[in-house]
């Protein structure tokens, strides 16, 4: 999951043989935050099944974004729990010290089945569909907002006199992006034009998910202008290769000249700034003249620290709390800029360390 939807949360297992209008579904699982995932599993050597799992799983989702909260509930108590006893209420399944409150939970599933927001999987021993047959089954279901990916699961037997009844599983997540064309669509003395509007190549594309949307959703509730400064924030340092992950909070991530990842902020859901993991891949003083120079354009602080014997520094406001979104949204331009600084500064250390 963290190949196809990073950060959506622990997968619970609800139940197999989900019944829907149109069938049933193999696989259901959600997660304490209430997001849903829904698994078909195929053999794909049968080559009607080739042609039609994509279309019928598709269908499948469908008819569940048709369901409320209250007729899922229902459904699951009807699904095949592996002989447990049916639960009372879908909240039930989940831990409830991961979980959100159930209010916010029942909410949470309520809204991710009404905007069709879910992930979708096919889990095949063998994965090969047509691409046109792909394009056209998403392209048919593109006012949802689901994920959507294949997974190939190959079975081998293991051969020779100790392998009986022994098999080797290689599972691997296939995704595909396809890029579509935009299009106007206007009409003209009675008669419908259809014009090319081609691809907005304006802007480094950033693929939308439901971390993502979610994360936005929470910072919009706090303040209804940050998400789309923050969205511009983002536009702006994909262009000096800082790239987003979304985890249990937003990630600004640099892969340097040489050694790991440099995590140049992290941004929770409540909109707290944490600046403390870029000391741990670079050497301590370039952390910390880059701490210096955040805390100076923002208005507060360095803070030291040490979380189990290790030595902890980030950028706080004076009176110690850390920084909210909210409190510097009208300077990420310059974060930007700071950014910049500093890798140049960490590239001329692994040139001199070279020398």
């Amino acid at each position: 999951m963290d190949e196809i939807e990073p950060g959506i949360g622990r997968l619970i297992p609800v139940c197999m043989e989900l019944p829907l209008r149109v069938g049933w579904v193999d696989n259901l699982f959600i997660t304490p935050e209430g997001n849903l995932v829904i698994v078909e599993v195929k053999l794909w050597g049968n080559p009607e099944a080739r042609r039609q799992v994509v279309a019928q799983t598709l269908e499948y989702a469908t008819a569940l974004f048709k369901l409320d909260y209250i007729e899922l509930e229902a459904a699951v108590r009807k699904a095949d729990l592996g002989g447990e006893k049916p639960p009372k209420h879908l909240y039930s399944m989940v831990d409830v010290a991961d979980a959100l409150p159930e209010s916010e939970f029942a909410d949470r599933v309520s809204r991710n089945l009404r905007d069709g927001r879910v992930v979708v999987l096919i889990v095949g021993d063998e994965i090969r569909p047509a691409a046109g047959e792909f394009v056209a089954a998403l392209q048919a279901h593109a006012n949802f907002h689901f994920t959507f990916a294949l997974i190939e699961m190959p079975v081998y037997t293991l051969r020779g006199t100790n392998a009986a009844n022994e098999y080797v599983v290689m599972p691997r997540t296939l995704l595909k992006t396809v890029e579509v064309q935009r299009f106007t669509i206007r009409t003209e003395g009675g008669a419908t034009v259809v014009t090319d509007a081609g691809i907005d190549k304006r802007k480094p594309l950033r693929r939308s998910t439901i971390s993502s949307k979610e994360f936005s959703e929470a910072i919009r509730e706090r303040a209804p202008d940050v998400p789309d400064k923050l969205m511009q924030f983002l536009d702006d340092v994909a262009a000096i290769d800082v790239r987003v992950e979304y985890l249990a909070a937003l990630n600004l991530k640099w892969d340097q000249p040489a050694g790991k990842p440099v995590n140049l902020g992290t941004v929770t859901r409540s909109g707290e700034i944490w600046t403390d993991a870029t000391s741990w891949t670079v050497d301590r003083d370039l952390a910390e003249e880059y701490n210096r120079r955040l805390a100076q354009l923002f208005g507060g602080k360095v803070r030291h620290g040490t979380t189990e014997k290790v030595p902890r520094l980030w950028v706080a406001r004076h009176d110690g709390p850390p920084f909210r979104i909210e409190d510097v949204a009208d300077r990420l331009s310059a974060w930007t800029g700071i950014i910049e600084e500093f890798q140049s500064a960490v590239r001329l250390r692994a040139q001199d360390r070279e020398t």
